[in-house]
């Protein structure tokens, strides 16, 4: 996980001196920030740190870094698209292909469509329908769920359109 990593690597740079426990906190709070935001990819965000850890810039500039990133993300003129119209749920054999189940539900809907598709797939693992929520929250488009039920033979798909 690379925020995990990121934060050894903090740790190592005061641990070896290179950055004050206050200068680690900053640049520990910069990288959280940058994180949520999506601001810089976890690539990015390590490249930084190796940058302060090899002493081409401070841990004050390398929190400064990521809050430029931040920034810039926040400036971009957000896309205007148009809201998900669809929630498609799509039961099919897995041996034949054949739909057993198509359904299409307005997004208006969507709450009558997750109590009927966890009917339809009670197998479905409540680590599979809450990230079908979140995806629906984040308003994520295509295909959010490819689960197949070796057991009944079935293979269950969650589109958001």
């Amino acid at each position: 996980m690379k925020t995990e990593e990121e934060r050894l690597l903090v740790l190592q740079m005061v641990a070896e001196g290179k950055i004050s426990a206050s200068g680690a906190a900053n640049l520990l709070t910069a990288l959280e920030r940058a994180q949520v935001s999506g601001a810089a990819t976890g690539e990015e965000r390590l490249q930084i740190l190796k940058m302060a850890s090899d002493g081409q810039i401070s841990a004050t500039g390398a929190a400064k870094l990521l809050a430029a990133l931040d920034q810039a993300q926040t400036d971009e003129p957000a896309a205007k698209a148009e809201p998900a119209r669809w929630f498609r749920v799509r039961v099919t054999d897995l041996t034949t292909g054949k739909k057993k189940v198509n359904i299409n539900i307005p997004m208006s809907l969507v709450n009558v469509g997750m109590k009927m598709g966890a009917r339809f797939a009670p197998t479905v693992e409540e680590e599979d329908m809450s990230a079908v929520r979140k995806a629906i929250k984040e308003g994520v488009r295509g295909k959010i769920l490819d689960a197949a039920d070796e057991e009944d033979g079935e293979r269950v798909e969650i589109f958001i359109e």
